[in-house]
């Protein structure tokens, strides 16, 4: 997908008719679509990875402590999406 889109950057010369840019519309809508899932999934395997890491945490800490399991994505920072937290 992504390189279809920018083959369609590369044929269009930088000029960017109006075709071009519905067609980059789409392109880029189907990217965010992906993206969702792929930031979704990752929430997925971290709400089944905290309590694994909290227990972990406990057993090499000899005692019970909260930990919290992050995601905080590089875009979330220029405000975005906010970050995504969970604690255990």
């Amino acid at each position: 997908m992504l390189r279809q889109r920018n083959a369609l950057l590369k044929q269009s010369g930088g000029r960017l008719s109006d075709d071009i840019a519905s067609t980059l519309d789409v392109w880029d809508a189907k990217l965010a679509d992906v993206g969702t899932q792929l930031v979704d999934e990752r929430r997925r395997l971290l709400d089944a990875m905290a309590p694994i890491v909290a227990d972990r945490y406990a057993t090499l800490a000899s005692r019970t402590v909260t930990v919290e399991v992050a995601y905080d994505a590089a875009w979330a920072e220029q405000g975005w999406r906010r970050p995504w937290r969970r604690a255990a």
